[in-house]
């Protein structure tokens, strides 16, 4: 199963999600492969993993760079793959991509390769906005469906409480979901709520009307976490909230054996 976690607003914490979401998973027992699809690299940096990214390393004839790594836990694991490098150099790194088809093919070969050892779930981290015309999602995506093309694919969303931030969501989560009929959208996740009774009161009845609007299927509300709120530590560090193991729970039950 292939979960992309995607929303409208920069430091929303789609990436600390994703993350999240990784650790409970593998937890659980599952094989999980982070696909850090954001040239911002923060979930790659917490999985130990600092290096050019797929992308850049195969401009620069590095085949055996630092893109890719492994972390156990329990009777599960999560890998991760850097797929892009850090920072504006995604337009640049994308563009050299496209006009040579040994590079391109090279970043399908090793992708492949690290998709072949067969992971139970898939969690996408993106950048803010991103849709399935934008270049830093076909790039991967259409690798990723070589491989896999009947793989079940869903999409959560993530926003602040913010009415304004809330509001563009539904408007994003509209038009990604009538925009191909390529997987599902499945949840929305109101992130970084104050934790008050009256704000987190508030953002129920909030996420109440969105999933309303939105025929999505699930949703939680997750109250600000100091701890997690620009976390830069060790991923063994990490504490996952109840919200995001009854979230793992859910796609392990939707997923099957």
């Amino acid at each position: 199963m292939r979960i992309s976690i995607i929303g409208v607003k920069g430091g929303s914490g789609k990436s600390t999600i994703s993350l999240l979401l990784s650790k409970a998973l593998s937890e659980m027992g599952e094989k999980v492969l982070l696909i850090d699809r954001d040239p911002l690299g923060w979930t790659s940096r917490i999985l130990g993993l600092e290096g050019d990214g797929l992308v850049k390393s195969i401009i620069e004839g590095k085949e055996h760079g630092e893109f890719y790594a492994e972390k156990k836990y329990n009777n599960g694991k999560i890998s991760v793959i850097k797929f892009y490098g850090e920072g504006p150099r995604f337009f640049t790194d994308d563009s050299i991509i496209h006009k040579n088809t040994v590079l391109l093919n090279k970043v399908e070969e090793l992708y492949s390769q690290i998709l072949k050892k067969k992971f139970d779930f898939y969690i996408v981290d993106n950048p803010s906005l991103v849709d399935f015309n934008d270049e830093i999602v076909k790039h991967e995506l259409s690798i990723f469906l070589k491989n896999f093309p009947k793989v079940k694919i869903l999409r959560i969303y993530v926003t602040d409480p913010s009415e304004p931030s809330i509001k563009a969501t539904i408007d994003y989560i509209k038009k990604i979901e009538s925009q191909n009929n390529l997987g599902n959208g499945y949840g929305l996740i109101i992130n970084l709520v104050p934790p008050y009774p009256e704000e987190l009161d508030k953002s129920k009845r909030d996420l109440k009307e969105a999933l309303e609007e939105t025929k999505l299927n699930s949703g939680f509300v997750l109250p600000f976490i100091e701890n997690l709120f620009q976390f830069n530590g060790k991923i063994e560090d990490l504490e996952i909230p109840e919200e995001i193991k009854l979230l793992a729970r859910q796609l392990k039950y939707l997923k099957g054996d």
